[in-house]
């Protein structure tokens, strides 16, 4: 899910890794974030999704780089990161002013940086099988609707 305008105002982190295994596709987590972004009165659209590992080759030091430079060229509003290795990952970018992430409560939005604030929740690949995953992941994610609600129509 991508926007064609440069300025998003969700930034989805769903993973930290690149999936190898033919029934667990980009596509599904895509899809299945859209499905979401609807359902809590969001056009998907206006999402931007992106893993913190671009190819699956590259360092740890590289993928912080590649994610430094996207967060700076896509200034989202709000960044929407999917599980405990996402977290950790985000907090070890050295990002300027950010806050520590980790720690944080699932379902609430708070200050990431000045600019941006932040979403946590479960990992949505996790979150897809059992009944009591799926409902955790819906509870943290469904903050998005009022969080987007409050934001000015421009």
């Amino acid at each position: 899910m991508s926007d064609t305008h440069s300025l998003a105002a969700q930034f989805v982190m769903p993973k930290t890794e690149t999936r190898t295994h033919p029934s667990d596709p980009d596509s599904l987590a895509k899809e299945i974030l859209a499905k979401l972004a609807y359902a809590v009165g969001k056009d998907p659209l206006a999402v931007y999704g992106t893993n913190c590992f671009k190819f699956g080759t590259e360092s740890q030091e590289d993928a912080r780089a590649w994610l430094t430079r996207e967060l700076h060229i896509v200034q989202p509003k709000l960044v929407v990161a999917m599980g405990e290795k996402t977290v950790s990952f985000l907090d070890n970018l050295g990002f300027p002013l950010a806050d520590a992430v980790e720690g944080s409560e699932l379902g609430v939005v708070r200050r990431l940086t000045p600019t941006v604030e932040v979403l946590l929740t479960p990992d949505v690949d996790a979150s897809l099988d059992e009944q009591d995953a799926k409902t955790e992941f819906w509870n943290a994610f469904k903050a998005l609707g009022p969080w987007w609600a409050e934001q000015p129509p421009y």
